[in-house]
């Protein structure tokens, strides 16, 4: 199979796949050889050469240092639009640079959704980064200032929900 037409012409859609990422140096080298910004790059690669529809991708840039990981964010921005991307992120700035819809999970509960525009204005959402920010998402019902966290996002929710933004209806407090 090495040398007969259809393995040159995988072969030659690999390296321009390669090439298009901006990583065509790497095609003759061993994954394990890699810095970890290269191997994502080329995780990327592999699934992307399989011609998805959907791509879903769990914080792509993780782990990366930040000076490699501008590479990985350019060639999720040159995709093209015939490839649905989902993308689990807790990077903010990766999150409104990519997204068209933000659906914003708390617990494993939708706590809300839509365009970035409208979630960056929502105070509970700028609640819900601070307390996973600065404590424990495990430590939900832990007390600040004498209020657990899941009612201080909560009772922020439902004030929202009352001003008419756009709030999940099925976020509701445990009885």
């Amino acid at each position: 199979m090495r040398y007969t037409p259809q393995w040159r012409a995988c072969c030659e859609e690999a390296d321009a796949l390669l090439r298009q990422m901006g990583i065509a140096e790497v095609g003759s080298r061993q994954v394990r050889e890699l810095p970890y910004g290269q191997q994502r790059m080329l995780e990327i690669g592999i699934a992307l050469a399989l011609k998805p529809r959907v791509l879903l991708l769990d914080e792509p840039a993780a782990g990366v240092p930040s000076t490699e990981a501008h590479r990985i964010h350019d060639t999720l921005a040159n995709l093209t639009a015939d490839i649905a991307v989902l993308i689990i992120e807790h990077d903010m700035e990766v999150i409104f640079r990519f997204a068209k819809e933000i659906v914003v999970l708390l617990q494993g509960r939708v706590l809300t959704r839509g365009a970035p525009a409208e979630i960056a204005r929502l105070a509970v959402v700028r609640l819900a980064r601070l307390a996973i920010s600065y404590y424990d998402i495990d430590m939900a019902e832990e007390k600040i200032d004498g209020v657990s966290v899941t009612d201080a996002l909560i009772d922020s929710w439902s004030k929202e929900a009352e001003a008419g933004y756009p709030v999940e209806r099925g976020l509701a407090r445990a009885a």
